[in-house]
Order: structure tokens, then sequence, then C-alpha cells
């Protein structure tokens, strides 16, 4: 019992305490310093301070982009995994119930005067030629489209700029 009733005895035991406790704070806050603030507090540029992840989120979003493309293939890969016969039957089965609607809009859009004067039996030989020849076209837009998938659709851009908007976001990807 004299060993625990020693003063000295009790000051080496917190040593090792104290050292775990001042180690956990100082991770826990190193950890809260990378990721936030999200803004900039303070008074630029010296200042002041904002997260580590969220100043740089260009870069981050970049790096993150990168890798999850890496893994799961380029957009052309991806859009090669769609069967372009679906995609053109899906397309056509969204358009065919609206063509009346869509040649109205385009016709009253481009020669109003016209399409108004003109009689119902023309129209309707209108729509029917453009419900004929939807599938042709259809088929023509998605071969197109697959050609020039990466021409028309900058996915790492797109995913880029988000991120470095919602810095929220770019934050939840890195905890």
């Amino acid at each position: 019992m004299e060993l625990f009733s020693n003063p000295e005895l009790w000051k080496y035991l917190s040593i090792p305490l104290i050292a775990a406790l001042i180690g956990w704070i100082t991770n826990w806050l190193a950890i809260k310093l990378t990721f936030y603030p999200l803004e900039f507090i303070g008074i630029p540029p010296f200042l002041g301070w904002q997260g580590i992840i969220p100043s740089k989120a260009r870069k981050m979003a970049e790096l993150s982009v990168d890798a999850t493309i890496s893994k799961i293939g380029t957009i052309q890969e991806v859009f090669e995994q769609l069967d372009p016969e679906a995609l053109a039957e899906y397309i056509i089965r969204t358009i065919d119930p609206r063509i009346e609607e869509y040649v109205d809009e385009a016709m009253l859009k481009e020669h109003q005067t016209l399409w108004e004067n003109l009689p119902q039996s023309v129209k309707q030989a209108i729509y029917a030629r453009v419900r004929k020849n939807t599938p042709t076209l259809v088929q023509s837009l998605v071969e197109d489209i697959n050609r020039n998938v990466e021409d028309l659709l900058d996915v790492k851009k797109m995913v880029i700029d988000q991120l470095e908007k919602d810095k929220r976001l770019l934050n939840r990807i890195f905890l």
C-alpha cells in the first residue's frame, strides 16, 4: 500500500495519460482543421483559416474523379454497355405519343400562319410521315451519340465543377 501513496508514482503514471489526452486532442483538431471551415474565415490572405480540403477543392475533386473514373471506366465505356437498339426503342416509345405536340410546336414556331391554315388532312399526313421517319432518325441519333459521347458529355468536368461548388459534398467523399 505504501507504493500507491507515493506522490512520485502518481507523477510518473500521469505522464502517459496526459500525453495520450494531448495526442488525442491534437489529432482530433488536425482532422477538423483538414475539413473545416468550408470557407475562409479571417483576414485574407494570411490571418485566418480554411480547411485544407475545401481550400484545394478543385485539385481534390480532380484527384477524386480521376480515381473513380479509373475504376469504373470512361464515359465511352459506360455508354457502350447500353444497348443502342434498346435505347432507340425507348426514345421512340417516349416520343411517339407526343409527335403531334412536337410537330405543332415546331411548325407554330417556324411557320405559324402556314401551319394554322393547313387543312387537318395535310397535318395528319405530316404527322404520319414524321412518325414513319422517327425510328430511322432516332437510330441515327443514337449511333452519332455513341460515336461522339466523349465530345458531348464531359462527366469529369461536370463532377469537378459540382464538387468545387459544393465543398460539403467534397468533404463527405474524403471523410
